[in-house]
């Protein structure tokens, strides 16, 4: 039977995240907002730099105390392993990202990142059948299941790796889908009215990706788009954009329309955004450095944008829910990550000018938001 830590009068129950690298993530700062909220004094929300070997002996040598653990990349598989009970829905899946303690001291793995992301797309989802995946990762694996629970049938896989894209493939084929794999390079001539990103936040930087980015920077340089300081991109009537110098050169540039830039920008020149993407819905699993690359694309595109914040909640929550038995006041999650988001973004433009200025910040100049 499972004892916590007596402090004075408290019981102390414990979780966190794990992982490598691990000193990024948000989880840390979301479960324990509602902690606060649902005045959970006793629980602790921690996060441990732990690979794939490392696990099995961090997970054995926890006590008591212990009552939950999010995990995160490279452990979403390794998890299975080091668990005494598996969900149904993770054995399928081959994947999982949970590890909550039973009554018993046993560990049980579960995926509530499917969940999430069916939580994250349901409000905007419609009736979109085909849909297009980035990615053959654990994240993509996990997407296409959601996928199948939000009514979609035919799933074209987009990858870098062949071998991964095959194997996602196969591993899905029992679930009734149509899976088509293509080259990641090829995404932008699909036809799907909806579109995962499961890719890491570098990737549009990378070659082959140049779609979104030009000139190479790994975000796209805008006019009369939406300001710095609207980290969700929803600046009323703002539209990203791209110079249009910037059209030169672009693998995709016959799909260039340009259009007026008093429709668009209040008079800049002439506007050249992605022309003839079918996706409507558009999720992108990254929530750092938000508005990402694809993002602003796919809001000139007219797309609706899911961020990969919401999909990173509705995911903890579930967690908590597993590990503290209670309901997880999903607002304030949301609220706390976006506002700690916002703080991120703030120290990266901070220490941008100040690069660009010739200095460097002092030390508490900067405030960075917790990880």
């Amino acid at each position: 039977m499972l004892r916590g830590h007596e402090v004075g009068q408290e019981t102390v129950c414990r979780a966190a995240v794990l992982g490598q690298p691990i000193a990024h993530s948000l989880s840390p700062v979301l479960h324990r907002a509602a902690y606060d909220a649902l005045g959970l004094d006793s629980w602790r929300y921690g996060l441990a730099d732990v690979d794939e070997a490392g696990l099995a002996s961090f997970v054995g040598g926890l006590d008591g105390t212990w009552r939950g653990l999010s995990l995160t990349m490279p452990l979403k598989r390794a998890c299975l392993d080091v668990a005494d009970e598996v969900s149904d829905l993770a054995a399928d899946v081959g994947v999982g990202n949970t590890l909550a303690r039973l009554a018993d001291g046993h560990w049980r793995a579960d995926n509530t990142d499917v969940g999430g992301i069916v939580d994250a797309l349901r409000p905007q989802w419609g009736e979109a059948r085909s849909v297009a995946v980035l990615g053959s990762g654990a994240t993509a694996l996990s997407a296409v299941y959601a996928l199948r629970e939000l009514g979609a049938d035919t799933v074209c896989v987009y990858a870098r790796d062949e071998a991964k894209a095959a194997a996602l493939a196969e591993r899905v084929a029992a679930l009734g889908l149509a899976v088509e794999t293509r080259p990641l390079s090829s995404w932008l001539d699909g036809d799907e009215p909806a579109l995962v990103s499961t890719l890491p936040a570098g990737a549009w930087a990378q070659p082959g990706m140049g779609d979104l980015d030009p000139v190479g920077t790994g975000r796209a340089r805008q006019v009369g788009g939406m300001p710095p300081d609207d980290p969700d991109g929803r600046a009323d009537g703002a539209a990203a954009s791209f110079l249009p110098d910037q059209a030169e050169g672009w693998p995709h540039r016959d799909r260039l329309t340009r259009v007026s830039g008093e429709a668009r920008s209040g008079g800049a020149g002439g506007l050249p955004p992605p022309a003839r993407v079918a996706a409507r819905v558009v999720l992108d699993v990254v929530y750092d450095g938000w508005p990402t690359p694809l993002a602003r694309a796919a809001r000139a595109w007219g797309a609706t944008v899911v961020g990969g914040l919401d999909m990173l909640v509705y995911q903890a929550a579930r967690q908590f829910v597993q590990f503290t038995g209670r309901e997880a006041p999903v607002d304030v999650m949301m609220r706390t990550g976006r506002a700690v988001l916002e703080d991120r973004a703030r120290a990266r433009d901070g220490e941008s000018q100040s690069a660009r200025c010739g200095e460097r910040p002092e030390s508490g100049d900067v405030r960075r938001g917790a990880s």
